[in-house]
């Protein structure tokens, strides 16, 4: 395949669009297919065996497009999916993980609360995690199913989105909290509101996701199976979805805008 081949990001909706800006940062003269599953979305509250169906089909979509690599640019898809994807197909897979390792760097002797949805936190992908970095007792999961809804409707700077935040982080108020995990993609376009509320509770406590370990990861495999591209100009970006592309389309386009 050409090195000037795009690379292929999906996410259930628009979440995967913040992973696809880090990307643009660390390799910006690769070209880009984004393709969002609006039509599905959200995956976070189905049943594995669906959001591994709905995987395969943004897979395939990507695949018609000659792209080289595919980034999972869903946390929810990657636990599901991402095993089952590399089984079937020859295309190297880069998939999302919750942040948590570097949060348990992070943590001195307090919590670690996880905002994901309700299939990541189920999948035993997160169990795996949290044991492997010793942080078995000292993990809060903390669903936002609703959050991702209104990240959908582009509603993620609105007061309804700072009151979804305020319902799922209030609860912990009384607790000792160390770092805070944006385990979904979606929640990181609401992360001026996330910092906002999570300063009333826990001042300066930091706020992580796993966008820039995700555009590590795919330089470091782009660069082991020798695809990177050597143009010199800045990448192309094309941004596909599966929904209504006279409502998604400027929506993604306002959101690759925002800061």
């Amino acid at each position: 395949m050409q090195k000037t081949a795009p690379v292929g990001v999906f996410d259930s909706g628009v979440g995967g669009l913040a992973t696809l800006k880090a990307l643009q940062k660390q390799l910006p003269h690769e070209n880009f297919v984004f393709y969002g599953d609006n039509a599905n979305a959200p995956y976070g509250t189905k049943q594995t065996e669906l959001i591994r169906k709905l995987s395969f089909a943004c897979t395939e979509f990507l695949l018609k497009k000659n792209c080289k690599s595919i980034v999972i640019a869903c946390n929810t898809a990657s636990s599901a999916a991402k095993e089952e994807l590399r089984q079937v197909y020859d295309v190297p897979f880069v998939a999302m993980e919750p942040a948590i390792a570097p949060a348990g760097r992070a943590r001195k002797d307090g919590l670690v609360l996880v905002m994901a949805t309700p299939a990541t936190l189920r999948q035993p992908l997160f169990v795996y995690r949290v044991k492997k970095c010793g942080l078995e007792g000292h993990v809060v999961a903390v669903p936002c199913p609703k959050l991702v809804e209104l990240a959908e409707r582009g509603a993620v700077l609105g007061e309804e989105t700072y009151q979804a935040i305020e319902e799922a982080l209030w609860p912990h108020r009384d607790k000792k909290v160390d770092a805070i995990v944006l385990g979904c993609t979606h929640f990181i376009h609401a992360r001026k509101q996330i910092r906002q509320c999570a300063d009333q509770i826990w001042p300066g406590v930091p706020l992580m996701d796993g966008n820039q370990g995700t555009a590590v990861q795919l330089e470091r495999i782009l660069n082991q199976y020798d695809m990177r591209n050597e143009q010199t100009d800045p990448g192309k970006v094309e941004l596909c979805t599966s929904g209504d592309p006279d409502k998604y389309l400027p929506l993604f386009e306002k959101l690759m805008a925002q800061e």
